[in-house]
């Protein structure tokens, strides 16, 4: 429901459903909220996630301030209520969290859905606090930088991304599996089974990590205006320690992608 009440605000239901994922989503979003270029979000979310690794159900409430700086800078900052529980994996437990999710972005890129030049820093600090444990506090962050190098115009580019993950301030089995580091998904590591990469117990279920590194390379070639081919190579290392490290386990996968440039996006 856009222009609920005259001024740009917009309600939405999203629901998504497979064999293992189940979510939906009310979001309330008002724009221009108490100045120009600051937007107002709230909503309630339901999920469940049946895979590998294990079997969550979980339910947030949160808000959101988000403030679009300039072209270039946007940030956001937001207070969420999670209840979270975990079965079926290394790490079982039931988990009450307040969390204050932060989210900074400076983006140089010429083009948000096809890059072919530029680079992006993002910065993802979230603040955990246990509402049913007064001494278990922890912070999650996220450094991530991508960069393209256009070789020959737009029809070959260099891709790259970088992310060093770490949490700090809790031991492991009181971090909700679901929050900690696992690899092995669309983003990183995608020849590896879906959020599996992390130290394993003896029934070869992953027991997450508190820091992670991964690294993509890709090269995106362009044929046509709307055929396009990218082969592209994965390493990533999730570890127990807080800090990320290179002297640990390295897991790599060499994949190709096939493009199709509409002409809407």
């Amino acid at each position: 429901h856009r222009n609920l009440r005259g001024m740009g605000e917009i309600v939405s239901l999203d629901g998504e459903f497979s064999k293992r994922y189940l979510a939906g989503t009310l979001t309330y979003k008002k724009p221009d909220f108490l100045m120009m270029d600051q937007t107002y979000r709230a909503l309630g979310q339901i999920e469940r996630q049946h895979i590998h690794a294990f079997i969550a159900f979980s339910y947030r409430f949160a808000n959101y301030l988000d403030i679009k700086v300039d072209n270039r800078r946007n940030f956001s900052i937001g207070l969420e209520v999670q209840h979270i529980n975990v079965a079926n994996s290394a790490s079982n437990g039931t988990y009450l969290l307040i969390d204050m999710p932060i989210f900074a972005r400076y983006n140089t890129t010429d083009d948000l859905l096809n890059p072919t030049q530029g680079y992006s820093i993002v910065y993802q600090p979230h603040f955990f606090q246990s509402l049913e444990h007064g001494h278990q506090h922890f912070i999650k962050q996220r450094l991530t930088t991508t960069f393209y190098l256009p070789i020959w115009s737009k029809w070959f580019i260099f891709a790259g991304r970088l992310q060093f993950g770490s949490i700090a301030g809790a031991r492991q089995r009181d971090i909700p599996l679901p929050v900690l580091f696992l690899g092995g998904s669309e983003d990183d590591l995608r020849g590896y089974r879906y959020l599996t990469v992390s130290p394993l117990n003896e029934h070869r279920k992953p027991f997450g990590g508190r820091s992670a590194i991964f690294l993509t390379a890709e090269t995106r070639f362009r044929f046509t205006e709307t055929i396009g081919v990218v082969p592209f190579a994965d390493f990533g290392t999730v570890t127990f320690s807080e800090l990320p490290t290179v002297d640990a386990k390295w897991f790599k996968s060499v994949g190709i992608g096939l493009r199709y440039f509409t002409f809407f996006g």
